[in-house]
């Protein structure tokens, strides 16, 4: 660290040691979460539970340590990584110093993605209640990275400021409109949704999507007919499949017989949930393009656990072969360790086996009625929603469309995130079963749904 007052004493020498290596490990688990283990396919969400909590640890270390680690973090704002930029700012938020806020802010290159997120991190993680109007002074006054942070912010904060956030629509830059309709669909009211829908025809896609989502969780019950006319853009089959009737299953089908399935669009059906769609899951199993969706799509709708283990070969670096190595690779053989085996690791996966799955189902699909929708194997309800939010088999990805189907078709689940902390997901997992409990009449199994209302027809 920089000195600038006085000589340390041997104490506090020894101190900002300590304090140096818990924000070197707080970058470090911060980067490790964030690049790395949210999405490692051999992880379960709850997984990262021992991460986030080692990653505590260390704030609050830091936190614990007064001027002395304040003035670390100080410096480590302005000219550290993006790691380090998003501990010392988790630290300065802890320690109300909106001071070094600012400064970090006017640190960050507009271009240097990394340090955005991660102030975008920080911010979404420990930003002080007492901050919010100082923050959303920030979508008229800042340039385009910081309305979109800004934005990000108030929508995983569920900052109530929507006024604002239409407000700050008309003069946003491009760029950043998606992410100010993003937050409108989690603080909006009916109050807002003639703001969002002059966006549902936007000459880019990305607001076009965020716009059509904001609606549909905000009630607006027409926007599936325009998430309809969509098809096959991946983000309407996808919000179709969080939002959509058998109408929209058969449109899926259709294009998918005409022009091919894709990917999306088994996600899409497997959310919708109807057995019909199975004997596409079994055929696009043989397409390895389409196999991993597939896959996961049976599951989803069945609830089957087969499994199977794969090789995955490691990427392997030119410049770390030797010279015959280096021939050899290039002649198409693959290095091998000094036990002949080669580089790489054994991980377990869906099944992605088009005869084990095609057996389980001509024994199991007795069992599923055509016509209602189904989820992990039982006629769907929000209650196997919240299940498969639960599940260790989902990616992130998919999660997120859950907790997005929740509040589409049953207005619960509201302040849930896939990203967000291990802690803060389950706390939102336990307010949408409260939801779910409160609803008066009961959801029916099966049937669909939108706005917590019956769709009939």
């Amino acid at each position: 660290m920089t000195q600038s007052g006085p000589p340390l004493t041997p104490a506090q020498s020894v101190a900002l040691d300590l304090y140096v290596e818990h924000l070197e490990e707080a970058a470090f688990l911060y980067e490790q979460r964030r690049h790395g283990l949210l999405d490692d396919p051999d992880l379960a969400w709850m997984d990262l539970a021992d991460t986030e909590d080692r990653l505590e640890a260390h704030l609050d270390a830091l936190v614990l340590g007064g001027d002395l680690a304040l003035a670390l973090c100080r410096e480590r704002v302005e000219e550290g990584d993006a790691g380090e930029l998003y501990a010392a700012l988790c630290v300065c938020c802890r320690q109300q110093r909106k001071d070094l806020l600012v400064a970090a802010l006017d640190s960050v290159e507009a271009d240097d993605e990394e340090r955005v997120l991660a102030v975008r991190d920080a911010l979404a993680s420990d930003l002080p209640d007492a901050w919010a109007d100082t923050l959303t002074d920030w979508l008229s006054h800042g340039d385009v990275w910081r309305q979109r942070v800004v934005a990000y912010v108030i929508g995983s904060r569920r900052i109530a400021v929507a006024p604002r956030l239409v407000a700050a629509l008309p003069e946003a830059a491009p760029d950043a409109v998606p992410d100010l309709l993003r937050a409108l669909g989690r603080v909006g009211t009916d109050a807002e949704r003639s703001a969002i829908w002059s966006y549902v025809r936007h000459e880019h896609a990305a607001v076009r999507e965020a716009a059509t989502l904001a609606l549909l969780r905000l009630g607006g019950q027409a926007a599936v007919k325009h998430a309809a006319v969509h098809i096959p853009a991946p983000w309407a089959m996808l919000l179709l499949g969080v939002s959509g009737g058998a109408e929209h299953r058969a449109a899926i089908h259709a294009h998918a017989a005409a022009e091919g399935a894709t990917p999306d669009g088994l996600l899409a059906l497997g959310l919708l949930g109807d057995p019909q769609s199975v004997a596409l899951f079994l055929d696009s199993l043989q397409d390895p393009a389409l196999a991993e969706a597939a896959a996961l799509a049976l599951h989803l709708l069945t609830g089957a656990d087969l499994d199977e283990d794969v090789f995955v070969p490691e990427e392997i670096d030119e410049d770390e072969l030797f010279d015959d190595e280096l021939e050899a690779f290039r002649r198409g053989e693959v290095p091998t360790r000094p036990d002949g085996e080669p580089f790489g690791t054994t991980r377990t996966r869906l099944s992605q086996d088009r005869e084990a799955w095609g057996a389980w189902w001509e024994g199991q699909k007795g069992r599923f009625q055509s016509g209602l929708r189904y989820r992990l194997g039982e006629p769907c309800t929000p209650t196997s929603v919240v299940r498969a939010l639960e599940s260790k088999r989902m990616p992130r990805k998919m999660r997120q469309l859950l907790s997005e189907e929740l509040i589409i078709r049953y207005s619960a689940g509201a302040y849930f995130e896939a990203d967000a902390a291990v802690a803060a997901q389950g706390r939102g997992l336990g307010e949408a079963k409260r939801q779910v409990a409160q609803h008066d009449p009961p959801f029916q199994p099966g049937r669909w749904y939108l706005a917590g209302r019956l769709l009939t027809g």
